[in-house]
This record gives C-alpha cells, structure tokens and sequence, in this order.
C-alpha cells in the first residue's frame, strides 16, 4: 500500500515515482484491486491492440453493455458498442497508431497515443472507465501538434 495521500500508478515509472494525490488525480491504490488495475491496463492494451488490427468484433467484447464514449472537443457523445465500432469501422482512412504510455490507478486507466492519418499527426489521451472488467466510459481528446513560440525557448527543450 502506498503511503497515505500517494497514488500508485501500473507503467514504465511504477514504484519509482509516488505521485501525490490531488483533487483530479487518479485513484490511490489503496482504493482499488491491484489486480484488478493490472486487469484493466490489459485490457486497453488488448483494446489498442484490436483497433489497430481493426478487428471490431473482437474490440467491441471489451466494452461494457452500458458503454459510452465521450468526444469533448467535438461535442459528441456514442452510446453502445456498437455505435463505437461502426463509427470506427466507416472511419475514413482508419490512422495508424503508436501507443505510449498507460497508466491505471483503481478503475481507471489512461492512455497515450500518437495517430497518423496518412500524415496527419494527431497526439490523443483517452481516459478509461471501468465496470466489470469492461470498458464502461471512454473519453478521448486529440491534438495536432503545433510549433512552440519563440518566447519561450531559454525555458525549454525540445522533445
């Protein structure tokens, strides 16, 4: 268990990094099943793993029957896997993606991921919901990218 007021989070940093809780951070582990946050990382794993195959049917069994997905920057909100996977199915021009890092804490898990729509770069977080070891509410937001202004380069690197 971690101490009072750390969260733990399952990734790359796991053990090495204690983050300290606040009001928008995930879970402290002290609040969920570390297994079952090992579970849910899985299954987005599988999940970004399925989407890039485009194998829908396999991806849809690990939604929640009550599944939702939100798209902020849109407005837009899908009801139902299956509403999720023909939107993604009928995508035009389905991106490749690379998915970097994962991070779970309690029943959610967070995910990074760069999307290449032939060219088009997009850097997207999706944010993980889940119940019963299902996915219950995805929210994703996405961002090209853009160059950094100059008045701030004696403060930065760049990446």
């Amino acid at each position: 268990m971690p101490a009072p007021g750390v969260s733990c989070f399952m990734g790359p940093t796991a053990g090495r990094l204690p983050v300290a809780s606040a009001p928008h951070t995930l879970p402290s582990c002290d609040r969920g099943d570390p297994m079952g946050e090992q579970e849910n990382r899985s299954v987005v794993e599988q999940l970004w793993r399925l989407m890039e195959k485009q194998d829908w049917q396999a991806a849809g069994a690990l939604l929640h029957d009550d599944f939702v997905q939100e798209w902020p920057q849109s407005g837009e909100r899908i009801r139902g896997r299956e509403n999720c996977m023909a939107i993604n199915q009928n995508y035009p021009g389905f991106p490749t993606q690379t998915v970097g890092r994962i991070l779970a804490g309690g029943d959610l898990v967070t995910s990074e991921v760069r999307l290449d729509y032939g060219g088009h770069l997009y850097h997207g977080v999706s944010i993980f919901e889940f119940r019963d070891g299902k996915v219950l509410k995805e929210t994703d937001f996405f961002a090209q990218p853009f160059d950094a202004p100059g008045w701030r380069a004696q403060w930065v690197e760049r990446m």
